[in-house]
């Protein structure tokens, strides 16, 4: 772990007092340090390790919240994974809530990826007992911490952590014996074939039509949007290149924090009625992101959005009619669902 949060942890350890964790209100798994009159420190590993919070009274509803307490763990895992300490606000909290739950499938790669990292079960396994009484395998708190990464929530942690390891050993990837679970050279082969997931990139790629039509919509809705958020736009037809265009394509969304794809497309007269020439390489590249458990923000210029495909049309979209409109909506929704990136304010 960054040395800022190991630092933090003793801190915490050695100079606090026992409370309560205010997200999940366990006793056992925090402690605090006075910092000011409005913030605190906490350590709780069923919240995802060591966060900031302020002025506990104004955020207090939204931590009450069962899906809340659950994307605020992953925030919290997430931001210490990264080595920083992330600051619990009000504005923040807001901004969690919008975030999409993970999937099954993130939640799986999340668990294979603690097997990973946490390095007491890396020889010895997880216990199926929650507190580890099946032999002290893995320390209870690096437990709560699997369970804040992978979305397990309250009341039923231990039911949902086994089903996600059963669901890992079914596809073998982890091992199951009585008294642990470990990974299993597929999973590892499984983990590897993941390590060119982006973590913490500071590019987005962005996928749309090539078009003159559209061209402005990027240059003052989209780049400017992604730049405001502290985030290095790519558009992979200004990159300068000697390879195929599917391998740079597929090589960059793996380099990628998040994929922004635009559906508006060329619309043709058929028959009397307008009929949509979809863009099949933007579809590619949407399916292709999530299939990487990357985070896609889908959008489409309004005259155009009844044409997106029925199979895509599920996801909500930024509807957009200028660019000034688009670039407002796509900012922000930047900020609710994926947050500020590595070069903001630079």
């Amino acid at each position: 772990m960054n040395k800022s949060i190991e630092a933090a942890k003793e801190r915490l350890t050695k100079e606090g007092d026992l409370i309560h964790c205010p997200i999940w209100g366990s006793p056992a798994d925090a402690w605090r340090i006075l910092h000011s009159s409005d913030i605190h420190y906490y350590y709780s590993p069923r919240a995802g390790g060591v966060f900031r919070a302020e002025y506990i009274e104004d955020y207090h509803y939204f931590a009450s919240q069962k899906e809340t307490r659950i994307k605020i763990s992953r925030w919290v895992y997430d931001k210490n994974r990264l080595g920083k300490i992330g600051c619990l606000t009000s504005d923040e909290i807001e901004r969690i809530e919008k975030q999409e739950r993970l999937s099954i499938d993130q939640r799986i790669e999340r668990l294979l990826r603690c097997f990973a990292t946490i390095p007491s079960q890396v020889s010895r396994g997880l216990p199926c007992n929650r507190r580890g009484s099946t032999g002290g395998y893995l320390d209870p708190h690096e437990r709560d911490i699997i369970e804040a990464a992978t979305e397990c929530s309250t009341g039923a942690e231990q039911e949902e952590l086994d089903w996600l390891t059963s669901t890992a050993d079914k596809r073998g990837w982890l091992e199951i014996h009585n008294s642990y679970r470990r990974l299993t050279p597929e999973g590892v082969k499984r983990l590897e074939e993941l390590g060119t997931k982006a973590v913490n990139s500071e590019q987005a790629f962005v996928a749309m039509w090539f078009d003159e039509s559209v061209d402005e919509a990027y240059e003052k809705g989209v780049e400017p949007a992604i730049r405001d958020a502290g985030y290095r736009p790519l558009r992979i037809d200004k990159k300068e290149h000697n390879n195929k265009i599917d391998e740079e394509i597929i090589l960059e969304i793996g380099r990628s924090q998040f994929v922004v794809c635009d559906f508006t497309c060329e619309l043709v007269e058929h028959k009397g009625k307008l009929t949509a020439l979809p863009r099949g390489g933007v579809y590619y590249e949407a399916g292709f992101a999530k299939g990487l458990g990357i985070e896609v923000i889908w959008m489409c210029r309004a005259d155009h959005i009844e044409h997106v495909h029925f199979d895509t049309r599920q996801f909500k979209h930024i509807t957009w009619q200028t660019p000034e409109d688009l670039k407002t909506k796509l900012r922000k929704q930047i900020d609710a669902v994926i947050g500020d990136g590595p070069l903001k304010g630079r």
